[in-house]
C-alpha cells in the first residue's frame, strides 16, 4: 500500500523535480514493486534509485528491473540486499543490455 502511494505521487507532475529516492528496510513485495517499477518506466525526472534491505524477492526485482528498462532518465540503480537470487540475473543482464541511460548498477 505504501509503495502505491508513493509511486503515484512520484507520477504526478508537480513532483517531477524528484531526481533521487533512497528507500532503505522496508517491505514492498511484488505488488508494490510492480507500482514502483510502472512508475520508473512512465516518470521523466527519476535519475536514481536506491533500494537497500528492502525485501522485493525475484518477483518484486524483476519488476523493478524491468520498470528501469523502460526509464528514458534513471542512471543509477542500486539494489542492495533485497532478496533477489541467482533468478534476476537474467533480467539484470537484460537490462544492462536494453537500458538507453543507466550508468550504474
Amino acid at each position: 500500500e505504501g509503495a502505491r502511494a508513493l509511486a503515484a505521487e512520484l507520477s504526478k507532475e508537480e513532483n517531477s523535480h524528484v531526481k533521487s529516492l533512497v528507500i532503505r528496510h522496508a517491505y514492498f513485495g511484488a505488488a508494490g514493486a510492480k507500482d514502483l517499477g510502472e512508475m520508473l518506466g512512465k516518470n521523466s525526472s527519476l535519475t536514481k534509485l536506491s533500494l537497500s534491505h528492502v525485501i522485493l524477492e525475484d518477483e518484486g526485482a524483476k519488476r523493478i528491473i524491468a520498470g528501469a528498462k523502460e526509464s528514458k532518465c534513471l542512471v543509477v540503480l542500486e539494489m542492495i540486499d533485497v532478496g533477489m537470487s541467482e533468478g534476476s540475473g537474467g533480467a539484470l543482464c537484460e537490462l544492462l543490455e536494453g537500458s538507453p541511460s543507466l550508468r550504474e548498477l
